[in-house]
């Protein structure tokens, strides 16, 4: 019976010896906007204040990709440096060229 349980015990030490932990570093911060424009992005909007008839009945088109005539999203100066700007007169969104997956998102959000 020892010598059954000295065997398991080799056994399972030799088995852990042999498997290497490899510590991950993690990977470096990539930024998907460069903090001055909309450079590698496009922007999408609805119609204006979500009003999608005007008094007689017609559709209102929205303004569509990159197409901003109000101002609606912009990069504007903070006292903490640049940011992107949604007024929110239109419904709309912000996405980039590229697609990404399995990430970790960062905002600030003011």
């Amino acid at each position: 019976m020892k010598i059954i349980l000295i065997a398991l015990f080799a056994l399972i030490f030799t088995a852990c010896g042999s498997v290497q932990q490899t510590s991950k570093s993690p990977e470096p911060w990539t930024a998907i906007w460069n903090g001055n424009d909309f450079t590698g992005w496009h922007t999408y909007l609805g119609p204006p204040n979500e009003k999608y008839t005007d008094s007689s009945g017609n559709r209102i088109a929205p303004f569509g990709v990159d197409n901003d005539p109000l101002g609606i999203i912009r990069v504007v100066e903070t006292d903490q440096g640049k940011a992107i700007r949604i007024s929110g007169l239109a419904w709309g969104m912000i996405y980039t060229e590229k697609e990404y997956k399995n990430y970790h998102l960062k905002l600030k959000v003011k």
